[in-house]
């Protein structure tokens, strides 16, 4: 090998050293800076994650609390069927019993099985914490044996509505199974969630390996701070503990190391492929600056040598010698501003891929905010169009006023139309005296108070009851037919009222006024709609029983589809075309019956129409 082919050889030897070497460095950075971020993401959803489970667990306890207190105020078969229908809407509930003062068992279903009547619970102390403190009680979490699932049991005393005092207990056990989604959902695609219930990490709710287990419970051992993130060799972890009602949760998001390495793999391999086509590039130009002026190089070793071969032996070292440093100070100039160009090339091409992970880490991040900012908005559009719905409802209810107070004063604006008129005919012939002014006013007056008298009963029946009072049934139906029997009889339908039996039941009238109104108005509507004659509404009330009423409201307007019957009374539901209803009367009923005067409505299809049962 002579001095050319020697000098190209070390050159690409050096630089193979340095891409191999720039490599190393740079997957080390990379390696470094996709750890942290991990650690940092895996942080934010574990917080994240606390933040939703604490948010689901507040809901079932709130929710719980607030069905079992609202017991207090119904009979003991009122409390069955409510009690009944709670465990079959509510999935996460899977026991429900209700114990007298005694702890003695008087209802009780379940989902895997129904635990007997008659059973005694007061050794437990879900049960006789409520009965002895007259508080709300929470347990601690478990786990169900057969199930192997996380539950708790909630507990709160149930009040007699004469006195006031402590009539039994109601405990409701809520399965948690949910806590393992609700922690995924603000889980980062590639991360796994799970929640650790207790300080030591011993009950695990999640979808996870043996090995997994036993990582999570022992760095949930070992760390103290919450939500500090836990290094490991085979995982990427971080923990959020927070505590609800005396339960310690923790929640734990992780991914394995070698998940974590991959997010790195596509950057490197671009990285690695530049730096190669640097690296073959830099090759050619090497050769090509040694082979250019490699002739004059060896046409002066030559010459040295035939020197040497003539001179003294003194003189042709001190020759070589300073032939030798002209020449190495010359190649060591070219090869220096080689490798300092190849450097830059390196160096330059290290920046362009850090550019690249930090431009797209900012993407990232404007996505992000671009999201939660969607997010906001649409929320801000359902808020703002509930609201609108709700205007349209009001809007709606005056426009009904409006009609209804049309048909009211239809009869005596034409009476007092043909009075102004009978008065210019008897002015012509000449019939006006003093007898007849005086009984064309009274008639004019008459009629001019009937529609005042109409104003006044519109204008008390929208007025809101701020107080609970005693009120007879009877004569807030009245005050209800008073708004709209004209408007019926325009229609042509009949009324038909059964009212030999007065009650007085305690409750807002005005209120209950408004929910004949609406049912009236809804039979109103459907008779309308589907019958051409023979249109009737029937009103009867009863008596079930002392200091309670029960009204009947049945039309015969061919009822409602079977397929939507059951969901009359949600919200912003209606089966009339659009511009015709808003879907909010039968809720605001059901909500003023149910939630505001602690009573019960039904409605179901009878024969050729429809039947509304309200018991007070």
């Amino acid at each position: 090998m002579n001095c050319s082919a020697k000098t190209v050889a070390g050159i690409c030897a050096a630089l193979l050293t340095l891409y191999a070497a720039n490599l190393f460095c740079v997957h080390a950075v990379l390696s470094g800076y996709a750890s942290k971020r991990l650690e940092s993401e895996a942080a934010s959803a574990a917080a994240a994650a606390a933040e939703r489970v604490s948010y689901v667990l507040g809901n079932i306890r709130a929710e719980s609390l607030f069905l079992i207190t609202n017991l207090s105020g119904y009979s003991e078969q009122s409390r069955s069927s409510v009690l009944s229908s709670l465990i079959q809407a509510k999935p996460e509930i899977t026991e429900v019993i209700a114990t007298d003062s005694r702890g003695y068992t008087w209802f009780t279903a379940g989902r895997t099985g129904t635990p007997p009547i008659g059973a005694d619970y007061s050794a437990e102390e879900s049960v006789s914490s409520p009965l002895n403190s007259g508080s709300t009680y929470i347990g601690t979490i478990k786990t169900d044996a057969s199930a192997g699932e996380p539950y708790i049991e909630i507990s709160a005393p149930l009040l007699s509505p004469e006195n006031g005092t402590v009539s039994g207990a109601v405990r409701i056990k809520a399965s948690l199974g949910m806590l393992k989604e609700t922690a995924a959902a603000a889980t980062p695609a590639g991360m796994k969630a799970a929640v650790l219930i207790g300080k030591d990490g011993g009950m695990i709710a999640g979808d996870i390996s043996p090995s997994e287990k036993t990582m999570l419970t022992a760095a949930a051992k070992q760390t103290d701070q919450a939500g500090a993130a836990v290094p490991s060799e085979q995982y990427i972890l971080a923990y959020k503990s927070f505590s609800l009602n005396g339960n310690d949760l923790t929640a734990a998001v992780y991914m394995p190391a070698k998940t974590a390495a991959a997010t790195i793999s596509a950057y490197f391999r671009s990285y690695a492929a530049a730096s190669f086509a640097v690296f073959l590039l830099a090759v050619p130009f090497v050769i090509f600056i040694v082979r250019r002026y490699r002739s004059p190089y060896e046409k002066c070793g030559e010459r040295m040598l035939k020197a040497e071969k003539a001179l003294e032996p003194a003189q042709a070292e001190a020759l070589r010698d300073k032939t030798g440093a002209e020449y190495t100070s010359c190649f060591l100039d070219a090869c220096e501003n080689t490798i300092n160009s190849l450097r830059k090339a390196a160096e330059e091409s290290g920046r362009n891929v850090a550019e690249v992970v930090e431009r797209r880490t900012e993407h990232l991040k404007n996505e992000i905010n671009e999201l939660q900012r969607k997010l906001k908005e649409e929320y801000t559009k359902n808020t703002k169009k509930d609201q609108m719905m709700i205007r349209q409802s009001r809007l709606a209810a005056m426009g009904e006023m409006i009609s209804n107070i049309a048909h009211q004063w239809r009869q005596p604006l034409n009476a007092l139309a043909l009075t102004i008129q009978d008065i210019e005919d008897s002015y012509r012939h000449n019939e006006i005296n003093d007898d007849y002014i005086r009984e064309t006013v009274e008639k004019s007056m008459e009629l001019i108070l009937h529609m005042s008298v109409t104003i006044d009963d519109f204008r008390n029946f929208y007025k809101t009851n701020k107080d609970i009072v005693e009120f007879s049934l009877k004569r807030s139906i009245d005050e209800a037919m008073k708004i709209i029997s004209a408007s019926l009889k325009n229609s042509s339908i009949d009324i038909e009222t059964d009212f030999r039996q007065d009650v007085i039941v305690r409750g807002y009238p005005n209120e209950f006024s408004q929910v004949i109104l609406n049912i009236l108005s809804n039979s109103k509507d459907a008779l309308i709609d589907n019958r051409q004659t023979d249109r009737r509404i029937s009103i009867g009330i009863e008596s079930p029983g002392e200091g309670r009423g029960r009204i009947v409201i049945i039309d015969n307007g061919g009822g409602i589809p079977a397929n939507v019957i059951d969901s009359v009374f949600d919200p912003y539901f209606t089966t009339k075309e659009q511009g015709r209803g808003t879907g909010i009367g039968l809720y605001m009923s059901k909500t003023i019956i149910e939630s505001n005067m602690g009573g019960k409505i039904d409605i179901a299809n009878i024969g050729d129409g429809t039947r509304v049962t309200i018991e007070l």
